[in-house]
């Protein structure tokens, strides 16, 4: 059965809600629903999908995966002395199932920032995110790739909508996005 929903919070503008849309679309058909489609239209995000109403809230409160993404390459992000690590520290931490992910991504970004201070700049900083880059799971590799451009030689070029890497300036989205989850749902 098809069961069509509209999401008033998902509108095609601003470019946060209209993002916000491509998010819930892609999670749904990529972990529960793989025929789900959707479009905009005056009302909102329009989801089509097999869920019905109880299952889509069901799916995002208990079976839902975050997508695990890191970015141990900004100051900021957790993995460094003066950085906030109460959502790194949470998840990595956690033994919740579907946490195993995002513990493996904090896991590989730890292992690969080891004893540094801070956040690497330069040539040292593009090393990090080429190890990053090879060491990361296929899903972490995935939000890479969407945050950080690799040229032929291994030189980062940053897309403008995640700032030099996943930030805004010292407000590092992964490490934003950590302690929203940890807020949200028990890690």
């Amino acid at each position: 059965m098809t069961n069509v929903h509209v999401l008033a919070g998902c509108a095609s503008r601003p470019l946060a809600l209209y993002l916000k849309g491509l998010g819930v679309l892609r999670l749904v058909a990529e972990q529960s629903d793989a025929g789900t489609l959707a479009c905009w239209r005056a009302e909102g995000f329009v989801l089509v999908t097999e869920l019905d109403r109880d299952e889509l809230l069901n799916f995002f409160l208990r079976a839902y995966v975050p997508t695990p993404f890191v970015a141990p390459w900004n100051n900021g992000s957790g993995f460094y002395p003066k950085d906030r690590k109460t959502g790194v520290d949470a998840i990595a931490a956690s033994k919740t199932p579907r946490f195993a992910p995002y513990r493996d991504a904090i896991e590989t970004a730890r292992r690969l920032v080891g004893d540094l201070g801070v956040a690497p700049k330069n040539e040292p900083k593009a090393a990090l995110i080429r190890n990053y880059a090879k060491a990361a799971s296929p899903v972490g590799r995935d939000w890479l790739d969407a945050a950080i451009v690799l040229g032929d030689e291994g030189d980062p070029r940053y897309p403008s909508l995640f700032g030099t890497g996943g930030n805004d300036g010292r407000l590092d989205f992964t490490n934003n996005f950590q302690q929203r989850l940890v807020e949200l749902f028990a890690v």
